[in-house]
Formats: structure tokens, C-alpha cells, sequence
């Protein structure tokens, strides 16, 4: 069976376990800071803050109040132990903002904050899975973002709810459907300039069936047809959640796209 067949309890009891191994494997220690007043509105910074690349990390969870950016820390020790800095942020979501928009602007201002720490010439990636892979197409627009790396990401929240993968959970965060608030899903979904931004890649794993990869196969026809083999890394036999497993050869592939994105030539809208 795999991960992305597994009830609630299967998966909260394999992450505990997934967890306890990486804190073994991957041992590191972790700075709070604030970026805003509201308790959400906190980044941990995993490893050595004077690395040439900084990663803002990005949580998914489908916006629910408790998926929090604990579910990043396995990761974020993995890449921390290859040699980079990352800011693991957390953000408003269900049940604690009054507007969904209030999500976007803390995960930009998040973004924000680590560009305006990293030292002068650092080199700031940004990374996120399943709806974070969504928050990382807004948090790539602020100054100073090399590059991106989207991970397994919810690209059109109105087909994703449609076909039922988030089981109510974008409606949720949002207020309610599309039929009941239509101006608030137009809102809110990724705009063809965020979509079709050349410095964001994207790894999705083939047999992934929580956020299906058709739906990224489609976006990068429309969106990035002109760049395709470098705008999408298809991983096969790689469901959803092993991107969060820091054991797993799609880790491996993260940190090598890391990597990669951070040695591409800077850009007019790197410059800090």
C-alpha cells in the first residue's frame, strides 16, 4: 500500500514515525523569530545562517488550521544538512484569517523577511508542496527570490475541488464554494503571469493521488509549452507525501534541484 492510500491515522502515525528517524539522521536545531504579530506569523531557521543559499520553505496541508510547519521540519533538516539555510514559515490559513488573501500576504511578507536577513550576495530559493507549492508562486514574486521549486503543487483550486482531492478544503478556506462566492475563487486562483514565470520549476511524482499530476501536465502545456522539460521533473513511482520524507530518493532529487536552481545566472529581479 502506498502513502498516498493511507487514512488520516496511518499517515499521522507514519509521520510520527517518519519524524523521529529524521531527527536521528538528520540532527539540527531550529530559531524562532517573528515575522508579524500574529502567533502564525513565525519562521524557524534550520541550519547555518551564513550559507550562500537561503530556502524559504513552504507547509501544504489544503489550508486546514492543523496542518502547521512541522510537517516541513523533516525536510528542512535534510536540506539543512546539505549545506543550506531554511526559513521554515508558517502562515494564516482556516480558522484564523478573515480574508484568504491574508494567507498570500503572510507568506510573501514571510519571504520578504528572509530576503531582507540573508546576507549580501546569498542566494534565496523558495520551496513548497501541495497548496505551499501553491503559496510558492506568490511568495516567487517577491524581490530578491532567485528561483522556485514547486513541489507536487495545487495550481487551479477550482478543479482540485471539483474533482474532490482536497475533500472540501480549499471551499473551506476560502468561505465557501464556487457557486456561492465566485469572486473570491477568481480571486484567489494563480494568475497566467505567476503561472507562466520561468525562475519556478516544479517535481511531481507520477503515481502522486492526492494533487494528480495530470492537472500539472495541463498547466505546463498552457502556462510553460515553450520551456516544458525545464519547467516540470516528473519523478515516477513517487506518490504525494514522499517529498516530505527527507529518507526518500525524491528528497535526493530535491536537494539536486535546489542546487541547480541556485547555480542558474541571477536575474534584474534577484537584486536586492
Amino acid at each position: 500500500m502506498s502513502l498516498d492510500e493511507l487514512d488520516d491515522a496511518q499517515l499521522g502515525a507514519w509521520f510520527e514515525q517518519m519524524s523521529a528517524a529524521a531527527e536521528q539522521d538528520f540532527p539540527a536545531t531550529s530559531v524562532a523569530l517573528a515575522y508579524g504579530e500574529h502567533p502564525l506569523q513565525v519562521i524557524d531557521l534550520w541550519g547555518d545562517q551564513s550559507s550562500p543559499i537561503w530556502v524559504v520553505s513552504i507547509h501544504g496541508g489544503y489550508f486546514a488550521a492543523e496542518y502547521d510547519r512541522s510537517v516541513n521540519e523533516p525536510l528542512s533538516r535534510r536540506l539543512a544538512s546539505s549545506g543550506m539555510l531554511v526559513a521554515n514559515i508558517d502562515y494564516r490559513r482556516q480558522g484564523s484569517c478573515s480574508d484568504p488573501a491574508e494567507t498570500t500576504d503572510d507568506v510573501r511578507a514571510a519571504t520578504a523577511h528572509a530576503v531582507s536577513m540573508a546576507p549580501a550576495g546569498t542566494c534565496v530559493l523558495v520551496t513548497g508542496h501541495s497548496a505551499g507549492g501553491y503559496l510558492t508562486y506568490f511568495a516567487a514574486e517577491v524581490a530578491g527570490v532567485h528561483a522556485a521549486l514547486a513541489l507536487a503543487p495545487v495550481t487551479d483550486l477550482r478543479r482540485t475541488a471539483e474533482g474532490g482531492w482536497d475533500e472540501g478544503a480549499i471551499g473551506r478556506w476560502l468561505g465557501g464554494s464556487p457557486n456561492e462566492i465566485p469572486e473570491v475563487w477568481d480571486r484567489m486562483e494563480l494568475t497566467p503571469t505567476q503561472l507562466s514565470a520561468t525562475h519556478t520549476r516544479v517535481l511531481h511524482g507520477v503515481a502522486d493521488r492526492v494533487v494528480p499530476i495530470s492537472l500539472t501536465r495541463e498547466y505546463i502545456t498552457q502556462y510553460r509549452a515553450t520551456d516544458s522539460k525545464e519547467a516540470l521533473v516528473e519523478l515516477p513511482e513517487v506518490g504525494h507525501y514522499e517529498f516530505l520524507d527527507p529518507s526518500t530518493s525524491a528528497a535526493t532529487v530535491i536537494v539536486e534541484q535546489l542546487q541547480q536552481l541556485a547555480a542558474l545566472p541571477p536575474t534584474t529581479r534577484t537584486q536586492r
